[in-house]
């Protein structure tokens, strides 16, 4: 980290932490995201050529503090969606990859900062078990742990040009229904590929993106050259299933969604 980066970083925190013990101004949400972007920054390895960040997160807050932001979310698991969303988009923006979609795990901690949270990397290769700024929370007791589940988003729509080991190439336009892509005559998208499984892999939208979820394939699906096993996915990557390529394009202008 360059010098004055840290300096700024540092005399950010101190400045926000005086400022909620001094005025006890109520917490506002862009507090908590910005605290899930530092623990990624902070926390952030790399693998393959990639940057990877964390995925999976602790947030510890005043029971105070988490009553209002998810009442102005609209719930608890409203409030664990959207900063879930958050993390994601800003690994997004920033090229980073994550090994799986964000989850956030909510925790009412009376001894938390007011107007300030408590942030932890609970799980992820890149920081596995490492605190988060501004804290290392304490392990979150069972009883008053509550994790929420981000659910699946609306629409979406991108093309996929997939391209199969004849060179033969399909565009198909994919929106706000999860695809298969296997051999079986049942999937979505049906490759003519021997090395592919009978159902190799399901593509959805999820948070606002495309998220790539391998179905315990034989041979493995890759983003680039790494394997994975769920992963978002963003215009100009291509995917690799067994010798067929998938390249994710934008929305198409018109093109008729289906399957080979």
């Amino acid at each position: 980290m360059r010098p004055l980066s840290f300096l700024e970083r540092s005399l950010e925190r101190v400045f926000e932490r005086s400022s909620a013990r001094i005025f006890r101004a109520p917490i506002h949400r862009v507090v908590v995201e910005r605290r899930l972007e530092r623990a990624m920054e902070e926390r952030r390895g790399r693998s393959g050529g990639r940057v990877v960040v964390p995925d999976a997160f602790v947030v510890e807050l005043r029971p105070g503090d988490l009553d209002v932001l998810a009442a102005e979310a609209g719930g608890p698991s409203e409030l664990a969606e959207a900063l879930a969303d958050s993390a994601l988009a800003f690994a997004r923006a920033h090229g980073y990859t994550m090994r799986r979609l964000p989850t956030v795990t909510l925790v009412p901690d009376p001894d938390a900062p007011a107007g300030d949270a408590r942030v932890a990397v609970i799980d992820g290769e890149a920081g596995r078990g490492s605190p988060g700024s501004p804290a290392s929370p304490r392990p979150a007791a069972a009883d008053r742990t509550r994790v929420f589940e981000v659910p699946r988003s609306a629409a979406v729509l991108a093309s996929l040009e997939v391209r199969e080991p004849a060179g033969r190439a399909r565009r198909i336009a994919v929106g706000d229904v999860p695809v298969v892509l296997g051999r079986d005559p049942g999937c979505d998208i049906v490759l003519a590929d021997a090395r592919v499984s009978r159902r190799h892999a399901r593509i959805a939208p999820r948070g606002g993106y495309l998220v790539l979820s391998d179905l315990g394939s034989t041979n493995g699906t890759f983003l680039r050259e790494e394997r994975v096993t769920e992963v978002t996915l963003g215009a100009g990557d291509v995917v690799f299933l067994g010798d067929t390529t998938v390249t994710v394009g934008g929305p198409p202008a018109a093109t008729a969604a289906g399957g080979g």
